[in-house]
């Protein structure tokens, strides 16, 4: 099940199904939903179809979150989903690397569990 929260100025790109078809069916809320240039507004209830190679985009141009459940035929595997959990983490470690900053005066804070914090180097007097 997919959550699409509300208006954005940003829109997913159009993703092809090269190798499965897919079926979308609106939950709650409105989904304005394209495949191949068609594009419908999905209200609760209603549902659209993305044959085997096609294209299909989505959006939520309205305040309120929607909701929709989506069938993948065949099945993306679970090799898939385990791919986009690794891509993921690896883009949480990188936006933790970046945000890390040294406070004047402090140790440098580590941004993975498990690594000891640097101890602070004696002062000289």
């Amino acid at each position: 099940m997919s959550g699409l929260r509300g208006a954005t100025k940003r829109r997913p790109e159009p993703i092809p199904h090269l190798t499965e078809g897919a079926c979308i069916y609106a939950l709650e809320g409105l989904i304005r939903y394209s495949v191949d240039g068609v594009v419908r507004d999905l209200t609760q209830g209603a549902w659209m179809h993305t044959p085997k190679g096609s294209v299909h985009a989505f959006s939520n141009p309205h305040q309120a979150t929607a909701k929709a459940l989506i069938v993948l035929t065949p099945d993306l595997g679970a090799q898939y989903f385990l791919d986009v959990q690794g891509a993921a983490f690896r883009f949480a470690e990188r936006q933790l690397r970046v945000r890390s900053e040294t406070v004047v005066g402090q140790p440098p804070v580590t941004a993975r569990p498990g690594i000891p914090r640097a101890r602070p180097e004696p002062r000289h007097r």
